[in-house]
């Protein structure tokens, strides 16, 4: 079983069934408040600069106020509706097709709900390892580069390239893991770092890809946000249109990402397939 037909049977799986891409689309529109929010904030209220902060009047300052509290409070429910809800129900959704069975939006979350303790339990444990070594590594590689100090730059650009990989490379089958396999946290985390190592090859592939396809999706979303969407009001509207039809792109990228994620894990370590 090689990985070229893993990708292209993630291809023709979306193809068959794309109702996969029903949920994505839905975080990602979810997600628009906060990316025009963030948008606002950045451009029209010009947060960068805390003399123009100081100049705002007292109804400027309480709008500001009240757009900061949305964002504290909606976008950890967004993120953790689509990090530890909707993600793991893809490789549920996808056991489905492969079972031959209707692929159930409900009997995926409610399998997702069963395994919640396990799958939010280990969300946590790989964003702690994944932010607490790649983050602190990040600042001190800034920090020296600043200082103009090029060999520890880069050898802690190194070090952080390793631990992002190596972290990824670990935690590629989280999902598929946590949601399918009826395991405590303890075995569902040597079971995930155990059939990773089995397949590291060809799990630093589907990183790389998936890399690729957020750094797509990135370059798309970008592209919008740093226009200027107050100059006028066709602009304005140009900006809306273009940031819609992004997110729907994004959605579709992701999408298969997730898909490629579920599809990887069935075809070499489950060794199921499905006839094209």
């Amino acid at each position: 079983m090689s990985f070229a037909r893993v990708l292209v049977d993630s291809f023709i799986l979306l193809k068959k069934c794309p109702k996969l891409f029903i949920p994505k689309i839905l975080i990602s529109f979810l997600m628009l408040p906060i990316i025009i929010l963030i948008t606002m904030l950045l451009i029209n209220l010009n947060l960068v600069s805390p003399e123009i902060i100081l100049s705002k009047t007292p109804e400027e300052l309480r709008l500001l106020l009240m757009q900061l509290i949305f964002l504290i409070v909606y976008t950890p429910i967004i993120y953790f509706i689509d990090y530890v809800l909707v993600n793991p129900m893809y490789p549920v959704m996808i056991e489905q097709f492969y079972k031959k069975k209707k692929v159930n939006f409900r009997q995926s979350f409610l399998v997702v709900l069963k395994r919640f303790g396990t799958i939010f339990s280990s969300v946590v444990i790989f964003s702690i390892l994944f932010f607490g070594t790649t983050v602190p590594l990040g600042f001190i590689t800034l920090d020296f580069w600043q200082k103009g100090n090029d060999l520890m730059f880069y050898i802690f650009a190194f070090m952080m390239l390793i631990a992002f990989f190596v972290i990824l490379l670990l935690f590629y089958l989280l999902y598929p893991v946590s949601s399918i396999e009826k395991l405590n946290i303890s075995k569902t985390l040597n079971e995930m770092v155990r059939t990773s190592l089995k397949h590291k090859s060809d799990v630093l592939k589907a990183i790389i890809i998936s890399i690729l396809v957020s750094g797509l999706s990135f370059f798309f979303s970008n592209q919008v946000l740093l226009s200027d969407p107050s100059s006028n009001l066709v602009l304005t509207l140009v900006f809306f249109s273009l940031l819609i039809i992004t997110r729907f792109l994004i959605a579709i990228f992701v999408t298969y990402q997730y898909v490629l994620n579920a599809v990887f894990y069935f075809h070499f370590e489950k060794k199921v397939f499905f006839k094209r």
